[in-house]
């Protein structure tokens, strides 16, 4: 009775998944306008060789961070899911508290790093004037590992809005501070390596003010937990620990693995491009127009996936807690179809109108813009492949497969550190062999990724048969709107034809994701209201299959 009770509270809870999907990703649109919003002004105001210093920091600020922060918030999330799970309230008490303790530490080992060796980092990075942005930053990595541990309590509660609201604010910080403090350097007649510190200081005071928000938010939350005291013995402590870190140390080190890659851009691209015969301010003109407009843009679809990992991880973990490997197979299959129908658009999207994007996102025309419309054509080819190793790497650690990810990261850096040395120092790609390693990297992962979740799902996944479909649909409706632009863009303009292109894309793609099945019943049924959204799918006839829903209803009266 108890089994048939989980499985039906697990269909009842099915639109939670969704919910918490949904919360995540419309911060993250937030975040990411907010992002454009201070990115552009910031171009303009200290030109691409002042956001070189910006990024080179930020990458290095991102490597420590990603130590300190990315396994342990998953490993707490696990923690408290399964506790949460078994309602053992004191649990979840006390792995909050060791996770508090460890997190506060590592961050401030890390922040004092960064402070105390910026000059020394900065040489390393081979870009001395970077000294200034890493002393602004640093304080961020011990703030954000407070954070992080907030954001595991919370993600673990399956609670995700706080998560989602710290994100604005953080973003919001950036925007006003970061970029009112840029203003304020740049009446001062400051260089640009010191408008940059400046503006990455902003982000600093956000992440802090962010870390304030989740505490008050913590306290308001915990008031219904307020009966029952905390174990402190030091074997419960002691067996806390070990836990956070066995959990941790693996998604660290996958997590370090992709900050590294980032890294290795920043140590790799231009002097590679130098050794292509590029001079070295060109050189640096290069690598900052991949950096912060390429890539960037590359990026922004990706970012929409995390929030399904991020929720994913604690629905899995409930799931395997009661061994209901079929709900857990459902989200899987569910989480990839979801990431081929966000992604797989924005491929061709971005592939065919990289131009027109890069013009009206930077407003303007220039010889940067042209070079990075070019990279991002290439790049564009990944966006799919970046999309489903989240996910898919979010798989491998809700099923205690930490470790793996490790691995197949480990062979796509090293695929990418040697493409990208041997491809950027060839006089003919040169900064075009940046993207094309990138997708030699990508590749690598999820082939690896795929081969590891095979021996782990009970239903075997069948990517050829899983993305077919969807590749199809995402295809035609690419080709609709490069046609669509081309017709009316010399009539009504650049901005206008491409906004108007986007719509016809989505008028096309979406009706034809569901006719041709590639969203499944079960897909549907999962989402909130998904009755009643599929009553509605098959009156306008774009379901091919019919499904009775009426099972549903009376195994749940039944119940």
């Amino acid at each position: 009775m108890k089994k048939t009770e989980h499985k039906i509270d697990r269909i009842k809870g099915s639109g939670g998944f969704f919910s918490g999907v949904a919360v995540l990703t419309l911060s993250t649109l937030f975040v990411k306008a907010v992002g454009a919003l201070f990115k552009i002004p910031m171009i303009k105001y200290v030109g691409i060789e002042g956001m070189g210093y910006f990024n080179a920091a930020y990458h290095f600020y991102s490597l420590l961070m990603t130590v300190s922060t990315a396994g342990l918030p998953v490993a707490l999330s696990l923690l408290i899911s399964e506790d949460v799970a078994k309602e053992n309230t004191l649990g979840v008490k006390s792995d909050f508290i060791c996770a508090v303790r460890l997190f506060c530490t590592l961050g401030a080992i890390f922040s004092a790093i960064m402070l105390a060796f910026s000059g020394e980092i900065a040489e390393f990075l081979g870009i001395p004037n970077t000294k200034y942005c890493l002393l602004a930053v640093s304080p961020a990595v011990l703030f954000v590992t407070v954070s992080g541990a907030f954001r595991g309590y919370f993600q673990g509660h399956g609670i995700m809005t706080p998560t989602a609201v710290s994100q604005m604010i953080e973003a919001v910080g950036k925007l006003f501070l970061g970029l009112g403090a840029a203003v304020l350097a740049l009446k001062r007649n400051k260089p640009p390596y010191i408008v940059s510190a400046y503006a990455i200081f902003g982000l600093t005071l956000g992440i802090l003010i962010s870390s304030l928000y989740l505490l008050v938010a913590k306290k308001l939350h915990d008031r219904r937990y307020r009966s029952g005291t905390v174990r402190h013995t030091s074997n419960a402590k002691r067996s806390t620990y070990l836990r956070l870190i066995k959990t941790a140390f693996p998604v660290t080190l996958s997590s370090a693995v992709l900050s590294l890659t980032a890294l290795l851009d920043t140590l790799v691209i231009p002097n590679s491009l130098m050794r292509a015969g590029i001079d070295e301010y060109t050189a640096l003109n290069l690598y900052s127009t991949y950096t912060n407009l390429a890539l960037p843009l590359f990026a922004f679809p990706t970012a929409f996936i995390t929030p399904i990992s991020l929720v994913l991880i604690p629905a899995v973990s409930s799931a395997q807690c009661f061994g209901d490997a079929e709900h857990r197979d459902r989200v899987f299959s569910l989480s990839l179809r979801l990431c081929a129908f966000m992604t797989l658009p924005c491929v061709f999207l971005m592939s065919a109108l990289s131009f027109p994007i890069l013009s009206i996102v930077f407003s303007g025309g220039s010889s940067a813009i042209a070079i990075g419309a070019k990279l991002l054509s290439v790049l564009s080819a990944s966006v799919f492949f970046s999309g489903l190793i989240t996910v898919t790497n979010a798989m491998l650690q809700s099923c205690a497969r930490q470790s793996k990810p490790i691995i197949s990261l480990a062979l796509g850096a090293g695929v990418k550190l040697v493409s990208e040395m041997l491809l950027v120092s060839s006089p003919t790609l040169n900064i075009f062999g940046a993207p094309m390693s990138t997708f030699l990297c990508s590749l690598t992962v999820l082939i690896a990724n795929f081969y590891f979740l095979s021996e782990v799902t009970e239903n075997k996944i069948y990517p050829i048969r899983l993305f077919t479909k969807p590749l199809v649909c995402a295809a035609l409706s690419g080709i609709v709107s490069a046609v669509s632009y081309f017709t009316f863009s010399d009539r009504l303009g650049m901005t206008v034809a491409f906004l108007l292109s986007a719509i016809i894309a989505l008028i096309i793609y979406i009706p034809l994701f569901f006719k041709t099945g590639a969203f499944l019943r079960d897909d549907i049924l999962m989402l909130p209201s998904g009755e009643k959204i599929y009553r509605i799918l098959e009156k306008l006839k774009l379901t091919k299959q019919h499904y009775k829903y009426n099972e549903v209803k009376n195994e749940r009266r039944k119940t």
